[in-house]
């Protein structure tokens, strides 16, 4: 397992704030994510732990999406597959929204 997703797991599986700031110390940020980090220290602490719990469930919500995607590109293929051959032999329908 590589430094980044070791840390990453650290921060996702910890409640303790400075864990998840010594976490985010150690990964090389972006500019935007530095500036980001740089406005939530000015939160109140309720305020962090809501916005820093987002982010790691949208972390998480990210794995577990990459997860199923990379188990299962075989029945994707064959969807996709399945969606096309119902284009080409005319049975779809274009999408009417003021009829949902």
């Amino acid at each position: 397992m590589n430094e980044l997703q070791t840390l990453l797991n650290l921060a996702e599986n910890t409640d303790n704030e400075k864990d998840i700031v010594y976490v985010l110390s150690e990964i090389a940020m972006t500019e935007l994510l530095d500036r980001a980090i740089a406005r939530l220290q000015t939160l109140t602490e309720s305020e962090q732990n809501a916005i820093a719990s987002i982010i790691l469930e949208e972390i998480e919500d990210e794995r577990r999406w990459d997860d199923s995607f990379s188990s299962s590109p075989d029945v994707l293929a064959k969807l996709a597959a399945s969606a096309m051959a119902e284009y080409h032999d005319g049975e779809t329908q274009e999408l009417d929204p003021d009829n949902l």
